[in-house]
């Protein structure tokens, strides 16, 4: 419609003409509803004493994991390291220093996730305020302090985090 509204205006069309007519029939939904395959961001985060801080996730009827920390970007995140920072805070309650990637790993055609060696910094796990923690059917989230020697006796996910950890770690 402004279109129409400054064609008119700068006389290039009469109001009234086809072309008015056609442009102010045209109308943007009211909600613009996008699926972004925005990228997964995740932390091998290690405290001062070299171990790895992993998520323990134990949810009824299955058996228990261990996950890095990290989740998906959100469109307010002004880079993958902003998410990951967000993630730390909402996942742990931590801050971290943000190194490198230093590892990739595609999920399918499209979306990725993206592995960055980190320095946990400060934690306080009363500071977590993820939406995993708002609904109890989702398990439990429990922070463990890992040494790197032990990770091969955990159901690690994904597992090729295994021999990603043992190489940074020699």
């Amino acid at each position: 419609m402004a279109l129409t509204a400054w064609t008119v205006a700068q006389g290039l069309i009469e109001a009234g003409d086809p072309a008015v007519a056609f442009w102010e029939t045209l109308r943007f939904p009211d909600v613009i509803e996008l699926d972004l395959p925005l990228p997964r961001v995740r932390a091998l985060l290690t405290d001062d004493d070299g171990r790895i801080i992993l998520i323990k996730r134990t949810r009824a009827g299955h058996a228990p994991y261990w996950t890095t920390p990290g989740g998906g970007m959100a469109l307010s995140d002004a880079t993958p390291e902003d998410a990951l920072r967000r993630e730390l805070r909402e996942e742990l309650g931590a801050e971290a220093w943000i190194g490198e990637v230093i590892h990739e790993r595609r999920i399918d055609g499209i979306r990725s996730e993206i592995f960055y060696a980190a320095r946990l910094t400060g934690i306080d796990p009363s500071r977590r305020n993820g939406p995993e923690f708002d609904d109890p059917s989702r398990g439990r989230y429990d922070i463990e302090r890992v040494a790197l020697d032990r990770i091969a006796d955990l159901d690690l996910r994904p597992a090729e985090l295994v021999p990603v950890l043992r190489a940074t770690s020699a």
